[in-house]
Order: structure tokens, then C-alpha cells, then sequence
């Protein structure tokens, strides 16, 4: 007798081509995937979020083969953010604010697509953003320009400064941060994944909304200020539930809400055992 077929249930390793067969897509799932004005996926835990993001990656990179850059380039294609090391007390203290999460997550999400463009494309940055890159204690060490960096990775890298330069990059440097992300100029798609999960290590749940919160209102910010910049990514919908803010109205029409009833899941089943029993249906 064959072994019995292992069923996939981390959706970090099923190929994205796989996804096509195992992703069952009612109205909501099939609205975000096929429409062009869907960036977040807002879900309870273990309802799919990853899967789905690392789906909608797949189709736009095979769909149309147009110049993008996608971030992260390859496996896992999508930026994991698996830990925020351990800031000082001073830092968290920030953090909880969702509006100075909010600044930051921009600063990272900024700060690494200027890094991808011009590691990707070889252009030559603009001399202001040269100089602002050699006069920044916070960004000079980055060398932003010579290597791609995540949104994940530039976020850790900021949130490990010591405070008062860390505070001194947030205050100042914001403006020319823009300017250089202003700079980019084809088009470039972030995949940011999975930061409720690297918070749960805090046990603090004011942090654990905030920072999440503060992710979402920076990536419709970015995406403002910059059409050539799309930001996809998922958030918890208990965090979701705790948001506040003038921008909520504005930022609804771009997420995508992910729930099943209860049909729903008897046909996610019957995909699945399809798939991966080889049978008509459970």
C-alpha cells in the first residue's frame, strides 16, 4: 500500500502553484485575487492569509511580465517579519502608539523600496538621496543603495538604533525618505506577512495592535505618495477591531475581509481531499 498523501497545513510550504488547486475561493477570496484595489487581507488566525497573499504574488508576477520588482525576489515571496529582536523599553514605549508605529513601518517600507530599485535596476540614485544617505548616522550604515532590504529588515535594523539617533532619523529624516521613494520610478509590489505573529513574544496586547495598525495605515500612506508602489499584507482582525482612525473609511475600500461559512468550508474540504486523497469528496 502507497503512503498516505501528507497534507499540507503550513501554507509557508505549498508552492504557489500548488495554491491554484488548494485555495478555495468563494466571492471574497475571488474579489481580492482578481481585482486591482485589494491590498489587505484582514482574518482570524489560520484562515488563510498567508496562502492567499502568496497566491495574489503568483498571478500578478506570471500575469503580466512587465518590469515589476517584486519584494522579497524569491522563496519565501512574501516578507516574513519573524522577529523584532529586543528593543530597549524606550522603544517599545514608541511603539504603542500606532501613529509612531505608523511612521516608522513608512520609513521601512520607503527606505526599502529605494533599496530595491536601485539594487535591482542598477540606476544611479539622485544626488540628494547620495547625500542623504552619507550624513545620516541611521541610514549610512544601511548602504541602502548597494543591497536590497526588506520592509522587515530595515524596520529591525531602525528599531536596534540607539533611541536618540533612532528618534533624531524618525523627526528629521521623513521628508528626504519620501523624496527618495519619489525617485522610484517602475513599478514595485511588497508582499509583508505574519507580524501578529512575530509580536505574540511581547505579551502586550496594546503593542501587538498598534504595531499592526501602524503597518496598515503606512502601506496605504506609501501607496499615496507613490502609484508605482503597491503594499500587500495581513493583519489579525482582533487588531483590526481596535483601529481607530480619519484614514478608516478611506483605506475599507482596499481590504478584503476573509470569512467562510459554513458551506464554504464543507467545499474547502472536499477540494482538499480531492487534491490530496484523490477522492471525489470526503
Amino acid at each position: 500500500m502507497p503512503p498516505a498523501t501528507k497534507w499540507e497545513t503550513d501554507a509557508d510550504t505549498i508552492d504557489p502553484k500548488l495554491a491554484e488547486q488548494v485555495l478555495y475561493k468563494n466571492a471574497i477570496v475571488e474579489e481580492f485575487i482578481r481585482t486591482g484595489n485589494k491590498y489587505f487581507v484582514i482574518a482570524g488566525k489560520g484562515i488563510g492569509k498567508t496562502l492567499l497573499l502568496k497566491y495574489k504574488r503568483h498571478l500578478l508576477e506570471t500575469s503580466q511580465r512587465d518590469g515589476r520588482i517584486f519584494v522579497p525576489t524569491d522563496r519565501p515571496f512574501l516578507d516574513h517579519v519573524s522577529t523584532l529582536g529586543h528593543p530597549t523599553k524606550n522603544h517599545l514605549d514608541y511603539l504603542r502608539n500606532w501613529h509612531n508605529a505608523r511612521n516608522l513601518w513608512e520609513l521601512a517600507i520607503s527606505l526599502s523600496g529605494i533599496s530595491y530599485y536601485y539594487a535591482t535596476t542598477q540606476a544611479k540614485p539622485p544626488a540628494f538621496w547620495t547625500d542623504t544617505e552619507a550624513k545620516s548616522p541611521g541610514l549610512n550604515k544601511l548602504a541602502l543603495t548597494k543591497s536590497p532590504w526588506k520592509p522587515s529588515e530595515v524596520f529591525y535594523e531602525l528599531l536596534h538604533l540607539p533611541i536618540s539617533i533612532f528618534l533624531d532619523l524618525v523627526d528629521k529624516e521623513h521628508v528626504r525618505v519620501a523624496q527618495g521613494l519619489g525617485s522610484v520610478q517602475s513599478g514595485l509590489c511588497m508582499f509583508i506577512d505574519q507580524l501578529d505573529q512575530a509580536l505574540l513574544q511581547y505579551d502586550d496586547r496594546s503593542l501587538w495592535v498598534a504595531v499592526q495598525v501602524g503597518l496598515l495605515e503606512a502601506a496605504w500612506d506609501v501607496m499615496r505618495k507613490n502609484h508605482h508602489v503597491k503594499v500587500y499584507t495581513s493583519m489579525r482582525q482582533e487588531a483590526y477591531a481596535n483601529y481607530e482612525s480619519p484614514n478608516k473609511n478611506a483605506i475599507s475600500g482596499q481590504i478584503s475581509f476573509i470569512k467562510y461559512t459554513f458551506q464554504d468550508l464543507a467545499h474547502l474540504v472536499d477540494r482538499l481531499v480531492t487534491v490530496y486523497e484523490e477522492k471525489a469528496s470526503y
